[in-house]
């Protein structure tokens, strides 16, 4: 499922803890696979997101670009 450019922002965007729960609980619908308690931090690109899989208890800092190829 792609997400929307607009509401893709606004996670990258979103500040504090409200902005990490939220893309705790919604990137896991957009990547191929999100492990158990991995956080993304602010503006982490993703390049084809369907094959990104992250295992548990993985942390992407901020400013991170995820190129999974072609």
């Amino acid at each position: 499922m792609k997400m929307p450019a607009l509401f893709y922002r606004f996670l990258r965007w979103c500040p504090g803890g409200f902005g990490i729960f939220l893309r705790q609980k919604l990137y896991p619908f957009f990547l191929g696979k999100c492990g158990r308690k991995a956080l993304v931090g602010r503006f982490v690109n993703f390049v084809n997101p369907d094959k990104i899989h992250l295992c548990d208890h993985v942390v992407i800092n901020d400013k991170v670009t995820l190129d999974a190829g072609d």
